[in-house]
């Protein structure tokens, strides 16, 4: 009997071991288990947050780059939007024009519609300002276009919430409403677009810049379906505001987590918890009933505990999948950065029609940030309003053949034009269509003045800078053909400095060049806009003079005669020249004839005695 009662109390010492070694390695796991649940809960509440101030950053892009543009708004808005709309929770976007009172006749008579209150067809009594639709663009359902005209600063939670948007300077929602295009439930984000050339330092400054809203309409069932798909299965997101639920349903679990989440000027609240179950209060009786239940209750107090801690470690590995996508993503991205960034020319890649990235050079060609410039569709910030057409044509072409290679002129935000080389290609998508495109700006200013200068060497004498005999000659068949067309008279004057040949034989071809030089300046000195004065020949000079008849071909030779007359040179001593004048009638209206004739009139000059001008007709009679 003795040796069964301690066999019996060994029994017993056994089960309460057992029980209470379960018990420690249980309450060990729900420490672990509890910390898991917390980390993600945490990682969840950060999808959450993350979402959101993405699907935000859209609708304010879509604002920003409307403040930036100088053209009307309305017709526009779908292109602006079509980048957001790809977000699935936001279902419809308005433009909200701010109109002051005392346009609102002018308003009215341009835009075909009277202003409205909301919801009852009946005029907007006089205000000092109106908040007026007046473009709508929705993802499906209902029809955008009967909310236009409506003023919804009427409405007293819309004026709230357009004040309060105006005075932060910043985007600001509405509590949980019906939509009036498809009757969902949404939260309505307005964002104030404000003109980019006024300051906007403090609300009155806002209130003063103030252009419009854009509207955004959030559908509460899509955002938290887009929450769920990015969370693990076995979480559930609840979202409310001031006691009133945005989405989500009450959950039985107890919360892992709950944070504050400020969204548009709301306090949201965030509440994160996981459906799997805890472990029930029977396995505790299970663990003191025996040896062998003892064993058979911690045996599944472990197995439990392992598969809890395995679905938590398959979340686990899942959240670092995704961290390490992300990371790569990030270095990819970065890597990308870094190759566009280390390009000298500008840079932008479009999506369709609508510019989503660009590098720094581009911003620094044009003058304009990167804000202002993605999101933007044609007309482009940075293409010159008289260039719309020539914009068009380009972009035809463009989609024609495919690729493009072209100058043009961009404008820089402070109003300057220059020159570029537009490069332009395809991105295709995975499906095989066009994408969008990638498309290389390169400033050529320095390529063209070059090209200038080398057209000016080209035309010019390097030595006197005057007109070459090939440019002039130019410049008289243009004229000649100019004259047949106006009727009107032209003449030609030939100069010929007299005994030139003696500065260089004495003074040597370096003085000779100085001199040259000189006489060049004082011609040009007597030479009036719209004439042509060149070096033809050593020191033969031809200067054509447009609309001059003889005795006024004649009295512009005897002021270049005197100019070089009168006053000695720098080098010392004076010069003569001699001078032949021809018009173009008593040429019969040839180019070559009018030159022939106009050297035989300075041939006649020379052998009358130089220093004097010859006409190649009768002398005219000069006006004193």
């Amino acid at each position: 009997m003795r040796r069964l009662a301690v066999q019996g109390l060994t029994v017993i010492c056994i089960l309460v071991a057992t029980g209470v070694v379960a018990a420690l390695l249980h309450a060990r796991d729900r420490r672990e288990i509890a910390d898991l649940r917390t980390e993600r809960a945490e990682r969840s509440y950060a999808v959450v947050r993350d979402l959101t101030q993405s699907s935000l950053s859209n609708l304010e892009q879509i604002a920003v780059t409307l403040g930036a543009l100088r053209r009307p708004l309305d017709g526009r808005l779908g292109s602006f939007t079509r980048g957001a709309m790809h977000e699935r929770s936001l279902s419809g976007v308005g433009y909200v024009l701010h109109v002051a009172g005392s346009d609102r006749g002018a308003f009215e008579r341009s835009h075909g519609f009277r202003i409205s209150v909301p919801g009852t067809g009946q005029s907007a009594p006089r205000r000092a300002a109106y908040d007026v639709l007046t473009a709508a663009v929705a993802r499906r359902g209902g029809n955008p276009q009967a909310a236009i005209g409506a003023d919804y600063s009427a409405v007293p939670s819309e004026a709230a919430l357009f004040s309060r948007a105006v005075s932060t300077g910043r985007p600001q929602a509405s509590s949980p409403r019906r939509s009036p295009f498809s009757g969902r439930p949404v939260v309505v984000v307005m964002a104030p677009v404000f003109r980019a050339d006024r300051p906007t330092r403090t609300p009155a400054e806002r209130r003063h810049a103030l252009r419009g809203f854009i509207a955004g309409m959030y559908s509460t069932t899509e955002l938290m379906a887009a929450v769920d798909r990015a969370l693990p299965a076995d979480t559930q997101v609840r979202v409310s505001s001031d006691g009133m639920a945005l989405a989500g349903s009450a959950s039985p679990e107890p919360d892992d987590w709950v944070g504050d989440l400020p969204v548009a000027g709301r306090q949201w609240t965030v509440h994160v918890a996981s459906r799997s179950g805890d472990l029930g209060p029977w396995e505790w009786v299970v663990g003191i009933l025996g040896a062998g239940l003892a064993a058979l209750a911690a045996s599944a107090f472990a197995l439990d505990a392992r598969r809890e801690r395995r679905a938590l470690d398959l979340v686990g590995d899942r959240m670092a999948e995704r961290d390490a996508a992300d990371a790569q993503l990030r270095r990819e991205r970065d890597w990308s950065k870094a190759v566009i960034g280390s390009i000298q020319d500008g840079f932008a890649v479009t999506e369709g029609p609508t510019i989503v990235h660009v590098n720094d050079r581009l911003c620094e060609l044009t003058g304009f940030s990167r804000e202002e410039l993605v999101g933007t569709a044609p007309p482009f910030p940075f293409w010159p309003v008289e260039k719309i057409e020539e914009l068009d044509a380009t972009i035809a072409r463009f989609r024609r053949e495919g690729h493009l290679e072209a100058e043009a002129t961009f404008c820089r935000r402070d109003g300057d034009r220059f020159p570029v080389l537009l490069t332009a290609g395809t991105v295709p998508g995975p499906d095989g269509a066009v994408r969008g495109t990638i498309t290389t700006v390169k400033d050529i200013s320095e390529r063209k003045r070059y090209e200038e200068r080398l057209a000016q060497l080209a035309a010019e004498d390097p030595l006197t800078g005057l007109l070459n005999h090939r440019s002039f000659h130019e410049r008289l068949a243009e004229e000649v053909a100019r004259t047949e067309r106006t009727q009107r008279p032209l003449a030609l004057v030939l100069l010929d400095l007299d005994h030139f040949k003696q500065v260089n034989d004495t003074l040597g071809h370096p003085v000779g060049d100085k001199v040259l030089v000189e006489v060049a300046a004082r011609l040009r000195d007597v030479t009036r806009a719209g004439e042509h004065l060149a070096r033809v020949g050593g020191e033969e000079f031809a200067w054509l003079l447009p609309e001059a008849d003889a005795a006024g071909a004649v009295a512009a030779a005897e002021r270049a005669r005197e100019a070089i007359r009168a006053t000695p040179f720098a080098l010392g001593g004076t010069l003569t020249i001699s001078a032949g004048v021809c018009t173009l009638a008593e040429a019969g209206g040839e180019s070559r004839e009018l030159y022939r004739l106009a050297d035989t009139a300075l041939y006649r000059a020379k052998a009358a005695g130089r220093d004097r001008v010859v006409p190649f007709g009768p002398m005219p009679a000069v006006a004193s």
